[in-house]
């Protein structure tokens, strides 16, 4: 067992500063996907809501569909948020797949029954959502929010296109070109060893 390689990287110290961004995306990621897929997927379980096969449909759509690498690319340029770190947050802000198993869970696991007896005793949809339907649900939330944290935590090739400046760069990013030149140096001392 050798710490080698703990000690190379450490030696740089722009991996701190890769960490500490790495975290903040994380936290900022999960906080934000998941108010977004709690405040799509609730209305979207309730039985009374007025066309929700079709936003159902739409967000379903938008799995198979995509506009594609470019027009997104232009579209955030144009926004503003290059080289920003909001290009790295909302890009990843909206879940479908997420909000999909959520509002599977909130029509299947809680009765549809229990929402309008807390409605009757005067409960209205936000009081259902934090005092009903998270609590019931707090196995489904517990593994989504576990799905953001382990995807934004990995997320590299967002930040590599929208990013610039160095001190906004997530540790993968700071990593990237560490890992590059310890192979070169490896593949160097074994070139070496060969001749």
């Amino acid at each position: 067992v050798s710490l080698e390689a703990y000690e190379f990287v450490m030696a740089f110290k722009d991996v701190w500063t890769g960490f500490r961004n790495s975290v903040f995306y994380t936290a900022c990621d999960v906080l934000l996907q998941m108010t977004m897929t709690i405040l799509v997927a609730y209305p979207l379980s309730r039985r009374n809501f007025q066309g929700r096969s079709i936003y159902t449909m739409i967000f379903y759509m938008s799995t198979r569909v995509s506009a594609g690498l470019i027009p997104g690319f232009i579209l955030k340029c144009n926004l503003g948020l290059f080289d920003n770190i909001w290009a790295v947050l909302i890009s990843g802000s909206v879940a479908v797949s997420h909000i999909l198993i959520l509002r599977t869970c909130f029509q299947t696991a809680i009765p549809g029954e229990l929402f309008d007896s807390a409605m009757i005793d005067g409960a209205n949809h936000f009081k259902c959502v934090t005092k009903i339907a998270l609590p019931l649900a707090k196995a489904t939330l517990s593994v989504l929010i576990l799905y953001c944290i382990v995807g934004q935590w990995n997320e590299y090739f967002t930040s590599m296109l929208y990013l610039r400046d160095q001190k906004l760069y997530p540790l993968q990013l700071v990593l990237r070109p560490i890992m590059q030149a310890a192979t070169a140096m490896g593949q160097m001392d074994t070139s070496g060893m060969n001749a």
